[in-house]
């Protein structure tokens, strides 16, 4: 499946840092929304500075995860991949971005 995203810039700078060392954007995104619980994570703020749109490319399981969790949260799939790689890269000890309060 192929999806267009606006990355944060916070998200978007340190993973393309980390895909200019280390590999590939599309599956560093995969893995950042197979391995984060986006049913309960706070979202990232969407309204801080964007990047231009990006085209990656996901298996269709990776893409059903993020429409159901769209579904479940009442988000966009936007919202989730940023969501989803925000929380993998503070695991990585990488750039944070501001989180919206939980409901």
């Amino acid at each position: 499946m192929k999806l267009c995203v606006r990355l944060l810039d916070a998200v978007n700078l340190p993973l393309r840092d980390l895909v200019r060392f280390q590999g590939e954007l599309a599956g560093y995104i995969s893995e950042a929304v197979e391995k984060v619980d986006l049913i309960t994570v706070p979202l990232v703020v969407i309204r801080e500075a964007k990047s231009r749109d990006t085209t990656i490319r996901v298996s269709e399981a990776v893409f059903k995860r993020l429409s159901a969790a769209s579904k479940a949260r009442d988000a966009s799939v936007n919202v989730l991949i940023n969501t989803a790689i925000a929380h993998w890269l503070e695991k990585q000890k990488r750039r944070s971005v501001r989180f919206e309060p939980k409901r």
